[in-house]
């Protein structure tokens, strides 16, 4: 099938003019110490704005995970020596993002809220199922049979019945894009917020030591 640029163009306008209000306030990511990761928020932006929701919450899961890294370096390395500085780029940019969490709790860089939001939520259901395409990760707690309708064309009996997305996969992948559906702009919105949570946490240390 193809598709010339025209019609590529009619979507994408179609798509702006569908989201742009919806979106707007949240282009601008207001943050000195994380700006390095402007550039992948706004790519993050822009996938929201043409309603590519999966790929939307493959970037939130990259961004959430770096940002927590950054968030401990600057915290244990703000104003000390090159070598502290890089002893705090070795211990912290590997991380396992369970423990990167546990860290950010122990230096009071998230609340108990969220370190059990980014545990049970961010980390388990939507960082896990996407970055290994475990449908039942994110759909687990939703029921494995669907009710639906299915018609007989000879008899024109319609009878009522189950289908279990175990069995048929095409059921599966469509719960799952409808998840990436309601949940992408959330998500994004979460990071948004974070990002200008941990920036106020950790701002006035890099400030008093005059970076």
């Amino acid at each position: 099938m193809h598709i010339d640029k025209n019609q590529y163009q009619k979507y994408f306008e179609e798509k702006i003019n569908l989201n742009f209000d919806k979106l707007n306030p949240y282009f601008d990511v207001d943050s000195d110490l994380f700006s390095g990761l402007n550039r992948l928020m706004n790519e993050n932006y822009r996938c929201l704005m043409v309603e590519a929701y999966v790929a939307s919450i493959t970037i939130s899961n990259h961004i959430i995970e770096r940002l927590l890294k950054l968030a401990l370096i600057y915290e244990n390395s703000l104003g000390e020596t090159e070598e502290i500085a890089i002893k705090a780029y070795n211990k912290f940019q590997g991380m396992a993002m369970k423990n990167t969490i546990t860290n950010c709790w122990n230096r009071k860089l998230i609340s108990n809220e969220e370190k059990n939001h980014l545990e049970k939520i961010i980390n388990d259901v939507v960082r896990n199922g996407f970055s290994h395409a475990s449908f039942e990760n994110i759909l687990g707690k939703t029921p494995t049979k669907i009710p639906m309708k299915m018609g007989d064309f000879k008899t024109q009996e319609i009878k009522d019945v189950e289908i279990d997305r175990r069995v048929m996969l095409t059921i599966a992948e469509v719960q799952l894009e409808n998840f990436a559906k309601e949940n992408a702009f959330e998500y994004y919105k979460y990071i948004f917020e974070l990002i200008q949570r941990l920036e106020n946490k950790i701002k006035p240390k890099e400030d008093k030591n005059g970076l």
